[in-house]
């Protein structure tokens, strides 16, 4: 099964399933954002046809956005990475390993 698959597969699930995730934003202060499954689709439909260099970029823009505001943290990203390992391909993990260290 490749991650487009399981993209697929997760979002026939029931409609405003809602998904908490952490963001630490101070190393102190945790606070927690909720986001639908139309949220979710959303952001997949406005990244579905980018290529990898607009990815790329709209990431690093993100992340740099985030470390400006103290709210990006490289544990909880790297372990939703490794949380998935067993839906990617292994090339693609691996992919995901690497730009993840850029990021640090």
């Amino acid at each position: 099964m490749n991650f487009s698959d399981f993209t697929k597969m997760n979002m026939q699930d029931k409609a405003e399933k809602k998904v908490n995730l952490e963001t630490n934003s101070n190393k102190e202060n945790f606070a927690k954002k909720t986001f639908t499954e139309t949220d979710v689709r959303k952001t997949y439909d406005e990244l579905k046809d980018l290529n990898s260099d607009q990815l790329s970029e709209r990431l690093f823009n993100e992340v740099a956005k985030q470390k400006q505001d103290g709210t990006f943290n490289y544990d909880m990203l790297s372990n939703s990475v490794d949380s998935i390992k067993g839906y990617l391909p292994e090339e693609t993990y691996k992919n995901l390993k690497d730009i993840l260290k850029t990021l640090k």
